[in-house]
Parts: C-alpha cells; structure tokens; sequence
C-alpha cells in the first residue's frame, strides 16, 4: 500500500491528527500533509496530547522523533493508538535501538500499520512487529509539497549541519546555519524561502536536503548518527542527478577546498 492509497481510500472523510512537535523541516512534513489532505478532501481534527480521543481512523504524522536521541512521539503513540479502530504512521524513520521505541513497537496493537520512509527502518523493525503490523515503504510527506512556487536562482553556498543530538560529532563550518531550527512544526515556509534563496546546500538534515533536491539546488548529503539521512537519500533521492551523497565531512579543509571536493565526488561516493 501507498499513502495516496491510503487517502484514495479515506477520501471525504474525517479523521483524527496526531502531530510531531518538531522544527520547520517537519514543516515540510505538514505541508505535503495539507497538500494530500485538500487533494483527496480529507478533514482532520488535531489531537491535544494528553486529551483523551478515541474514534475510528487516527494518522501520525511521520517524523524522526521514535530515535535514541529523540522519541517524545512514543507516549503520545501508546496513548492513543488503542482507542481508535484503525492507526496509520505515516512514512517515518524508526529506530529500534532506542530501548523506549523497542518496547513502544512490540506492544503496538495489530490495527496500527506503519510507513517507513527508508529501507533500515523497515528492515530493523520487522523482526518486532512480523505478522502483527503491517509494514510498508513510501517516500517522506515532504515529497508531496508543491515546489514551484518557490523556485529560484539563487546564490552562493548553504551549510546547514546539526547542532543538536543527531550530530556526529564532526566540526562544524564557521558559516554554519542550522536553519531547521528557525522555526517549528508550522513554519515549512520558512525553510522553503531560506533554502530557495542559496544555489548549493551542504546538509545532514534531512528535510534541508529534501528541500534542496526538489528545488533544483546542488545537493551535497552527509550523514546523521543514525541510519535517517543515508536510508531517505538511498530510497528517495539517489536518483537525482543534482544529489551526492558524502559519507565523511571535509571541514578540516577551506570554503574553496570543500567546494572542490564537493564538485569532484559523485552520487555513489557514500
């Protein structure tokens, strides 16, 4: 299954909303959400975590949030998920070594299905969750977005690396812009306007390099401290001829000297 199935299937109908309390790359997430949600006239109701709900069809927004580093999304997926007949997560990254994700994944009840956003993911939870949930792979929400209107020339070079838990550890450019953390989960714009503005980004975020991809820009891909960022380029973005993946990071060198490297790897460099 696919999630326009999934909506082909809940069109003109209501349903109930959990969000990701994240920053604007999550954004993104919301947006192509939105956009999927007027497409097929889905209506939806925003659950307030802890209010209780409870009701036939709950969607999950998809996220990075179910990692060692962040998992705030297990209470509020425990606490919901059985009290509605039919939970969907939508494409996420999952991470089971996270002991708190682990144990949110083997006590899921069998009406919840689950899509993941790349292979790892799938792959690491099967052997928790085979013949109780079912499992699926489909590209990030993010993907659904309507670029267009935001295209543009651009100038000059991003780099936008993380400052937070899902770094590894490496040296940050002096330039350095973490720009998903401008904003939260309603401020998609923000990302999208700041990455249109620059003609090549150098990320290990994912929805920064999502966004970059799809809005034509050279794409230079590194790495996060789990298998997020390479799983969502080797699933959805390697096909790209304007995205390289890198799986070491060229900071102990000068702006010129990265820019060089970058030109001179290539999309199998990972």
């Amino acid at each position: 299954m696919k999630v326009r199935d999934l909506f082909e299937r809940l069109r003109g109908r209501h349903v109930a909303l959990l969000p990701n309390e994240g920053n604007c790359g999550d954004g993104l997430i919301a947006m192509g959400f939105r956009r999927l949600a007027r497409e097929y006239s889905v209506s939806h109701t925003i659950l307030l975590h802890p209010r209780p709900a409870s009701g036939r069809i709950l969607l999950v927004l998809g996220c990075g949030n179910l990692s060692r580093a962040f998992h705030h999304q297990v209470p509020r997926i425990r606490r919901y998920a059985p009290e509605f007949n039919e939970t969907f997560l939508l494409p996420c990254s999952i991470d089971p070594a996270a002991p708190a994700v682990a144990e949110m994944l083997e006590t899921l009840p069998s009406s919840v299905t689950i899509f993941c956003r790349e292979h790892s993911s799938a792959e690491k939870i099967a052997p928790i969750v085979s013949g109780k949930n079912a499992v699926h792979l489909e590209h990030d929400l993010a993907f659904a977005v309507d670029y267009e209107p935001w295209q543009q020339r651009g100038a000059g070079q991003l780099n936008a690396f993380r400052t937070d838990l899902e770094s590894c550890d490496h040296p940050l450019p002096p330039n350095n812009l973490d720009v998903s953390l401008w904003g939260g989960a309603n401020d998609g714009a923000l990302l999208l306007r700041t990455v249109a503005g620059y003609r090549c980004v150098h990320t290990d975020r994912a929805h920064v390099a999502i966004c970059a991809a799809m809005l034509g820009k050279e794409t230079h891909v590194y790495p996060n401290n789990y298998h997020k960022v390479s799983g969502i380029f080797e699933f959805s973005l390697r096909a790209r001829p304007n995205v390289t993946f890198h799986s070491t990071f060229p900071f102990d060198l000068s702006e010129e000297a990265i820019l060089t490297a970058a030109v001179g790897s290539n999309s199998s460099a990972h």
